[in-house]
């Protein structure tokens, strides 16, 4: 089993650096979708886990963080049991060379987004979003959703309040064209970040 696989998160921002002590989805998260490999590690670059998820949603395989840096040596042994079982059926799936090929596209899709991302990052709201959130000491995250090869949906997200409580939220939505380098917002009410 690639190293690689198993020493990532999904978020550093949901995972601290310690065991959960029921990992969520960790039993009964086999068969939705039906390859999904368990993480566990520091905290990786987050545009890279984007770029992973983006290709997973496309390969149907999901990587689900469910563990820090910390944790009891069974706890880890059952992980790495699980993604070994998890290759086994990546490798019926896509061949044995499907980890190379998978990365192949990562990498692809990783330079794609940076160029969706520097156009959003021209933006005069998300600008000003950026600006007041570094002030408070967060950030404001991209998440793309792919429509074509050149065109993608993009929730821009960060730490906002909702109802008064602290929240991950969507700021906008935008609608981003690379190839014609051209951004549409198409929302811009707060609203509950549900996928992470």
């Amino acid at each position: 089993m690639n190293r690689f696989v198993i020493i990532i998160i999904l978020f550093s921002i949901v995972l601290s650096c310690r065991q959960q002590n029921k990992p969520k989805d960790f039993e009964k998260s086999i068969g939705e979708p039906k390859i999904i490999f368990h993480l566990y590690g520091p905290p990786q670059d987050l545009e890279k886990v984007e770029a992973r998820r983006v290709i997973g949603n496309k390969w149907d395989i999901k990587f689900i963080g469910v563990a820090g840096c910390e944790g009891s040596k069974e706890f880890f042994d059952g992980v790495d049991k699980h993604n070994d079982s998890m290759d086994v059926l990546a490798n019926k799936k896509y061949g044995r060379d499907w980890q190379k090929n998978f990365n192949e596209e990562i990498e692809i899709e990783l330079k794609k987004e940076r160029r969706a991302s520097s156009l959003l990052d021209k933006e005069k709201r998300i600008r000003i979003k950026q600006s007041q959130l570094d002030k408070e000491g967060n950030g404001l995250h991209y998440f793309f959703d792919v429509i074509d090869s050149t065109k993608y949906n993009v929730n821009i997200a960060g730490w906002g309040k909702i109802n008064d409580t602290s929240k991950y939220v969507i700021y906008f939505r935008y609608l981003v064209d690379i190839k014609e380098k051209k951004v549409k917002l198409l929302n811009d009410s707060i609203m509950l970040m549900n996928y992470l």
